[in-house]
């Protein structure tokens, strides 16, 4: 049955399949009674601080839904419900309902997302481009893949235009079916997550839903003007590029460029007021266009990881060796990038009324990683003068966090590496210098001594590289082209670092071949996360095959491959996933602890931002040095959660700006 409750007795008429006849006080009574409730909400718009909250949905596990009129409901018993930690409230994307409900002072923490959930059971048979085009983890996605059956989602738009209208018969049976599916979806997946073993990540991930959403909901000031300014500043250095650029072209064989000079003026590029002679007609802009100049005047072929010719960035950084003209190149596509991805649009586009961007969080990419998008916060270019601009308003303080060497402990740690354990367990020091004297004292069997200013400083680059490369799954391929060596070569420095670190080498091995028999890996035995290879039953297909052909040979050699590499990179970037994760759990608890309303959007402390292994809080002045205190405390007790030989340290900084 279908109830509907209303203040005040409309004039509309429902078919018997709706009840009206039931007070508020009487179905809040009738909820309060359950240990798990489907909850929904139907609202105006898509945007937390702009939408208004039209209907909520309670649906229970006998089979009745109570729909809700929340246009002038009171919300006091409502809040009561809701916030009745006992109940678990099932939904999909909830993390949204979560950020809705704020809106009227109601704060969730118990929940269980139907969507987040199937992403952690079918974690890696996916690429983002299929999860995109055929909206799999989608309500609709995912009911479709248990039962087999579409459900209806096109009365969803009927509410972006309500205002005072009653709500027709149609509107509150959609309304009332969004919160039967979780209950059938839940049932489904209960099996699944038994099969697989995940019921503690996914207890993980239902709990750092809330705080992904307090960060959504909270957002992270951008000063406009400083933005601006940086715009302006890039700007300038493109036309400096684009002038060494054509300059550069002038001093060549006159028979070479001469297609490419001209005298006519030139209209620049990003200020259609500025005329700057030029004497070039080169578009530096066009792939095409540079890639014929690089081929045809320098005799510079560069080519992309499939071989395919290429001016791009990635094709240029896989060149045996760097040239004047590429360098200028990777300059000015760095500078156009900040010029018109980093500009008046994207403030226009993503700057809220308070002066703040939003940016809406996937919390499951393959290895558990979170992804962030519109705007992608991840992808802020590393310099200082962009995260300054993400500075506190007047009165309050930014405060990062990140963990010291995450990734390089956590690989010591699993490998029980007893070097690398003590190099940490000694307060560490220049970690890239200590990689290189291991891996280059076992290499040429004699104590070579690495630091970053003796005789041998010209070493620690590789150990440096080696550390990142090994930790992130590459090969001897991707090695050679980032150190501008042959593939013999980056073998060897391979080779010299697992003699020097020989339990690395154990463990990575043990991971490829676990991998290549099951067909997933585990990010680590505490939280079992799952990481499947969609490719694997392709792998084992050609793997059982007497004969193959020299494509089938070619194609086998690359799936195993890409399964080794992943292998040894998702149990370190996975486990380092799950212990940010775990922090910001942990914060959130502090702050509520702390009587600290994630609805306030004043509040003293509050989380605004989360890149891999760092999290930001902004707070008042006189509440920074407590905001410091509790991430530096819950980043810590995540990181002896998951590691257990060495200490995980955090270190945060109070700023006036994100500091990085």
């Amino acid at each position: 049955m279908i109830y509907f409750i209303q203040t005040t007795q409309k004039n509309q008429k429902y078919s018997d399949n709706i009840c009206t006849d039931i007070k508020l006080e009487e179905a809040l009574d009738r909820l309060s009674k359950y240990t798990t409730l489907a909850l929904d909400t139907e609202t105006s718009g898509l945007k937390i601080h702009y939408l208004k909250i039209l209907m909520l949905q309670i649906g229970t596990p006998d089979g009745d839904q109570f729909v809700f009129d929340m246009r002038g409901m009171p919300v006091e018993g409502i809040k009561r419900l809701l916030e009745d930690s006992k109940i678990l409230y099932l939904g999909h994307n909830i993390k949204f309902d979560y950020n809705v409900l704020k809106r009227l002072k109601i704060v969730l923490n118990n929940v269980y997302d139907t969507m987040v959930v199937d992403q952690v059971i079918f974690n890696g048979l996916y690429s983002i481009s299929d999860i995109s085009r055929s909206k799999r983890f989608s309500l609709a996605g995912v009911y479709k893949y248990y039962f087999n059956t579409s459900i209806d989602k096109e009365v969803r738009q009927q509410f972006y235009g309500i205002t005072d209208n009653e709500f027709t018969e149609q509107q509150i049976q959609y309304g009332a079916l969004d919160v039967v599916y979780p209950f059938e979806i839940k049932k489904k997946q209960e099996e699944l997550i038994e099969k697989y073993n995940l019921q503690t990540c996914v207890d993980l991930e239902n709990k750092v839903l809330l705080s992904l959403g307090d960060i959504e909901y909270n957002g992270f000031n951008l000063n406009k003007q400083k933005w601006l300014d940086l715009n302006a500043k890039y700007q300038i250095k493109t036309k400096k590029t684009i002038e060494e650029l054509d300059n550069l072209i002038l001093s060549c064989n006159k028979n070479k460029i001469r297609k490419y000079v001209c005298n006519a003026y030139q209209t620049d590029l990003f200020d259609s007021a500025f005329e700057n002679k030029r004497k070039t007609i080169i578009n530096w802009s066009s792939d095409k266009q540079v890639y014929e100049i690089l081929n045809s005047v320098f005799g510079i072929n560069p080519i992309n990881k499939d071989n395919k010719a290429s001016s791009s960035a990635n094709a240029i950084n896989l060149l045996d060796k760097r040239y004047p003209i590429t360098d200028l190149i990777l300059q000015l596509r760095k500078e156009e990038k900040a010029v018109t991805s980093f500009g008046l649009d994207y403030l226009r586009k993503f700057q809220e009324f308070d002066n703040r961007v939003r940016t809406t969080y996937n919390q499951i990419v393959e290895t558990g990683r979170i992804s962030s998008r519109n705007p992608n916060l991840q992808q802020i270019p590393k310099e200082d003068e962009f995260r300054e601009a993400f500075d506190a308003p007047v009165g309050r303080k930014i405060i990062t966090a990140d963990y010291s060497a995450q990734e390089a402990r956590i690989m010591a740690d699993r490998a029980h590496d007893e070097s690398y354990i003590e190099f940490f367990s000694k307060g560490g020091g220049d970690i890239h210098s200590f990689v290189a004297t291991k891996m280059f004292s076992a290499s040429f069997g004699r104590e070579f001594i690495v630091t970053s200013t003796n005789e041998n400083k010209s070493y620690r680059q590789k150990g440096k590289t080696l550390n990142f490369a090994i930790s992130f799954g590459g090969s001897a391929y991707t090695l050679s082209r980032s150190l501008k060596i042959s593939e013999s070569e980056a073998q060897e420095l391979i080779d010299a670092f697992f003699k020097g670190f020989p339990k690395l080498k154990k463990m990575f091995d043990e991971n490829k071949k676990f991998a290549l028999q099951n067909g997933y890996i585990l990010t680590n035995d505490i939280i079992k996360r799952i990481r499947h290879f969609k490719y694997w039953n392709t792998y084992t297909e050609l793997l059982k095959k007497k004969k193959l052909t020299n494509e089938e040979r070619t194609e086998l050699h690359k799936l195993k491959g890409k399964i080794e590499r992943r292998a040894l990179n998702t149990p370190i970037q996975g486990t380092a996933s799950d212990m940010m994760k775990l922090a910001l759990i942990y914060i959130r608890q502090e702050l509520l602890k702390n009587n600290i309303m994630p609805y306030d959007l004043n509040a003293e402390i509050k989380l605004v931002n989360v890149v891999h292994d760092e999290c930001s809080t902004e707070s008042t002045e006189d509440k920074a040095n407590l905001a410091s205190e509790i991430q530096k405390q819950s980043m810590e007790k995540a990181g002896r959660m998951l590691i257990k030989s060495i200490e995980m340290v955090a270190e945060p900084a109070i700023k006036d700006h994100w500091d990085h």
